[in-house]
Formats: C-alpha cells, structure tokens, sequence
C-alpha cells in the first residue's frame, strides 16, 4: 500500500458510543462521553481539520436502535456512499471509526462487545454491538480501504470515582483478531495493563481530550501531517502533561503490516507546522525584501547627504544676503523713524484738533438728544392718558350698547314690554344720552388723536406696503369716527324728538309705533343697518384699544370679540329687517 495523504471526499467516517445506558446504570455515565463524540464529529467537518463533506460521516452516537439495526446501517452507509462516489469517478480510500464508551465481555469464551444506548445490564452481549459483527461489517464493505480506527473504552468510575475495571490487554488482542489484517491500524486509549480514565470534572474522557488538544495543536518537529502513531505519541505527551501523576500511555497496534503500516501513513494535518511554516515564510519574505531595499538604503542615504550639503550651502548664501539686507533695512529704518516722527508730530496737533471739535459735536447731540427725550416723555404720558380715555369710554360704550339692544329686542314681545321699558327709562333716559354721547365724543376724538400721533411717530419713507399690518377701523378712523356721531344724533332726533323722518307719525308716549313706523321707511332701515355695522367694526376695534391683548391667549380672544359683535351686531339689524319683512307691526 502506498503512503498518500488522506483525501477529505474519499474518506468515510462512522461515529459509534453512548453517553447513557438506562438498561444498564452500571455502567458509567456523563456528558464527558457525547462531548468527546461531538468535538471529533466537529473535527471531522472543520476545514482546520479533515474537512470531511458532511455526507461522509456517519454519526451513530446515541443512537437507541438495536445493535442489528446500527450494523445494518453502517453497511448500508458504506455501500451507498462507495457507489455514488464510484459514480463521480472517484474511488474511497479511507475509513475513519471512532468510539467513545465502555467495551464488555461476556460469556464463557469472553466475547468483546461495544456498549450502546440500547446495552441492557440483565444481557448486555445480546444488546451490545460485538467486535465480531462489527469486523465482519468492515471485511465485505470496506476490503480495500485504510482503515483508522480510534476506541476510547474501558474506562469507568468504579475505584477512582471515573475508573471502569476490565482486562484492557484481552480486549485489544480480541478486537485484533477479529478486525481486517489488511492495512488496518488501531489507536487504543490505554495500555494492556492501565485502564482508561474519565475525570468526573473534565468536559471529555481523559483520552479524547488528550486526542482532541493534540490534533487542535500539533508539533512544531512533525511534518505537514500526523499519522497514527505520531499522534498516539502526542496524545501520551499531552496526558502526561494534563495529569503527570497518572501513567495512562495509549498504544498504537496495527495487525498486518505486509503492506506496509498504515499506522505511519501522514492523515491529520499538522497545526503546528503550517503555523512554524507561515512564519518562517514570512520571516523569509521580509528578509528578502530587506535584502533588496538594502542597495536602495544606502542610496537614498547618500543622496539625502547631498542634500543636506545643498542646504547647508543654501543657508550660508542665504546668511549673507540676510546681512546684507539688514543693514540696508537700519539705515532705511533711521529714515523712516524720522519720517514718522515728523508725521506723528502733525497727526498729534490734528487729533487735538479734531478732539476738540468732537466734544463740542458730542455735547450738542447730547442736548439734542435731551430735547428729544423729553419730547417723548411728554409724548408717552399724553398717550397713556389718551389711552385711559378711550378704556373708560369705551367700556361705557360697550355697556350701553349691550344694554339698549337688549332694551330693544323687547320689541318682539309686543307693543307693551317695549313701552314699559321706554316708559321706565324715561327718566334718566336724557342723562344717560349726555352721558353716551360725551363718551361717543371722547372716544372717538381720543381715536383721532393716537392715530395722528401714530402718523406723526412715523418715519420718514415708511412704505405703504407696511399700513396692512392696521385693522380697517384704524384706517378709516377720520371718516368713519363722525359716521358713527352723525348717526347717534339721527337717532336721537329720530325715536326722541320724532323730526327726522317725514310723513311720519311721533307719538310721544308710544315707543313701539315710533319705531315700526320709523323702520318701515326703507332708507330710515337702510341707514340704520348700515350705522349699526359700522359700529360693529368700531366695537371690534375697541376690544383691542382697552386692552383685551395677550401673546398666549391673543387667538381666543380675538375669536370671542369677533362673536361677540356680531351677535350685537345681528340683535339690532333684526329689528329693522323684521319690520320691513312684516314679522313686527
């Protein structure tokens, strides 16, 4: 047999073993048993390490089936993988078989068997798998392959708390003599004398974790590739290393070696030496690119000496030209210095002049300033008294309004509490008029006058684009203001002294017929309605000039005095429209 490397798409794995035996609690259990199995199944499939397709690998750990049913499945798994890799052209070449848990024997003639899931105490051959069945498997199906066997058995925790007793020597020469003679090589975990441990602590068996460190690692003095027995040779190192008190040695046996000794064929890539190699070839690599940097060191050095020479000389040239230069530059300075000090002497006579002429400047524009601010000062408190006025006024205004158009509306109740209510006013009715309309004079005299002091604060250019930002009624104050006095003497002489309207009849004491008969003249409603909406846009303006103003609350209150004259606004007017509609006569 020839010594090739392992090809990861030619080699087939099966993964056997249990990590618990209900049938059989004797024996020892743990989690150390599947981590082992699931690490090397792991191992199996990393690129680091055989990088197996993961069809390849036939996991049978844990498995409860019967011992029958699990050989039965290695054979059909080494003979549909065999024919489809045939079918891509290629031949298998090796077999992997790793097993993890306890090895037994039974009967008179000491049948070795394997222990699975399904391994029952009360017969534990029948319910084991036995190394005969298992090699007779491998004989018809895996003839013609290397086969790498790894067994972690015979280990417990019966007088160590992990140990398992068992004769480890018979149970290897059993296993050999039933195993294919034919490039066949066995990794063992222990020696013929010692048994395999399984610290209780320990994630792994004490073998596989052994196994597991040496194939994660390697050695620096092996080659690119491990083969059996270097690793055994690891395995015992890093045993000895973990547990120097334990003298636990695996060993390595190959059956057959006619052929040649699979054991010392290279399978397991070697860490540690593409680790050494990757270094060494970068070291390699950086001692060549310094070997030809070295000539373009030394060049690069003696240029950059030239170099300094030149500036070296530059600087003295430039020394000297410097010199040169400063003396030129003193006897320049010495003419400028008396330059400036004549100068200096001139700017000194002009800013006194100048200093003197601006005090005078600065007091003039202080008592411009002064005349200005009292100006203002007298300005401000005529406005503020101007503003109380129209407050005051306007407040009576308001409270007037409101109060003759409830009066009024009583009309709609009919000619007598129309009447009583004239009759009841008719005694204070005259003072009240002078009251009102020294109120009406006031306010709107006082509206004139802020709006023509507004005018007059206002500067020079102001753009008339600007005078958008003023409400309607302020804009049209100096027309509207003697409307709305126009409109208030016209009532008095209409509904008091009754000599306004024409064709008319005046009954003193009948305030109802005055006012049907008064309303059912159209142009006498046609000029009532129209004052009463120009003296709702006045009370709309009012709110505003008494002060009803705030940044937070600003938008409800504009919507509220906004509601509030029309409603006053619509209670008068409803009393002309009603009359010339027929609904009052």
């Amino acid at each position: 047999m020839t010594e090739s490397e392992l090809h990861p798409k030619q080699t087939l794995a099966i993964l056997l073993g249990a990590s618990s035996y209900r049938r059989a609690p004797k024996l020892a259990q743990g989690r150390a048993f599947y981590n082992s199995a699931q690490d090397f199944y792991e191992y199996l499939l990393a690129s680091e390490g055989l990088g197996l397709p993961r069809e390849n690998i036939n996991w049978l750990f844990d498995d409860s089936r019967s011992p029958s049913d699990q050989l039965q499945d290695i054979r059909d798994f080494l003979e549909n993988r065999s024919a489809h890799l045939r079918n891509e052209g290629t031949e298998p070449q090796d077999l992997v078989l790793f097993y993890v848990g306890h090895g037994l024997f039974w009967g008179s003639e000491h049948t070795y068997s394997f222990a699975i899931r399904a391994t029952d105490e009360e017969g534990e051959g029948l319910t084991s798998i036995r190394a005969s069945d298992l090699a007779t498997v491998i004989k018809a199906h895996a003839r013609f392959l290397r086969k790498f066997i790894i067994l972690d058995c015979c280990f417990s925790a019966a007088a160590y708390r992990e140990f398992q007793s068992g004769p480890l020597t018979a149970s290897r020469i059993k296993l050999l003599d039933e195993l294919p003679q034919r490039g066949t090589s066995l990794l063992c975990s222990a020696s013929a004398h010692d048994p395999s441990l399984a610290p209780a602590k320990l994630p792994r068996t004490m073998f596989s974790n052994g196994l597991l460190k040496s194939l994660s690692q390697g050695h620096t003095s092996l080659g690119p590739r491990l083969s059996l027995c270097e690793l055994g040779d690891l395995i015992k190192l890093q045993i000895r290393e973990d547990y120097p008190d334990i003298g636990l040695r695996p060993e390595i046996h190959s059956p057959d070696q006619r052929e040649g000794d699979v054991a010392f064929i290279p399978v397991f890539p070697n860490p540690a030496y593409w680790e050494a190699r990757r270094k060494a070839e970068a070291e390699q690599a950086r001692a060549e690119v310094e070997a030809r940097e070295m000539p373009e060191a030394e060049r690069r050095t003696q240029e950059a000496a030239e170099e300094r020479k030149r500036k070296a000389e530059a600087e003295q040239a430039r020394a000297e030209a410097e010199a040169r230069e400063m003396a030129a530059a003193e006897s320049r300075a010495k003419e400028v210095a008396e330059g400036a000090r004549r100068q200096a002497e001139v700017e000194r006579t002009r800013a006194e002049a100048e200093a003197r002429e601006k005090a005078k400047a600065e007091r003039r524009a202080q008592e411009a300033a002064d005349k200005v601010w009292r100006k203002e000062e007298a300005e401000q408190s005529g406005a503020q008294a101007e503003a109380r006025v129209m407050e005051v006024t306007g407040a009576i205004l308001f409270i007037f309004v409101v109060e003759h158009m409830l009066g009024n509306l009583l009309i709609f109740g009919g000619p007598d509490p129309l009447n009583r209510y004239g009759h009841f006013t008719q005694n204070i009715v005259w003072v009240e008029r002078i009251v009102l309309l020294a109120a009406v004079v006031l306010y709107i005299i006082t509206t004139i006058r802020l709006a023509l002091r507004e005018k007059r604060a206002e500067p020079d250019g102001y753009s008339r684009r600007d005078a958008i930002n003023f409400s309607y009624a302020s804009r049209t104050i100096y027309w509207s203001g003697t409307l709305i006095l126009a409109f208030v003497i016209f009532h008095l002489l209409h509904l008091v002294a009754g000599i306004t309207v024409p064709g008319v009849e005046f009954i003193d004491v009948d305030v109802y017929h005055n006012v049907v008969s008064g309303f059912q003249v159209w142009w006498v409603s046609a000029w009532y309605i129209f004052a009463i909406c120009v003296l709702g846009v006045y009370l709309r303006c009012m709110f505003q000039s008494v002060g009803l103003k705030h940044p937070r609350y600003a938008p409800a209150l504009k919507q509220a005095a906004t509601w509030i004259v029309v409603a006053i606004v619509l209670g008068y007017i409803s009393i002309p429209i009603s009359v010339l509609l027929g609904l009052v006569k």
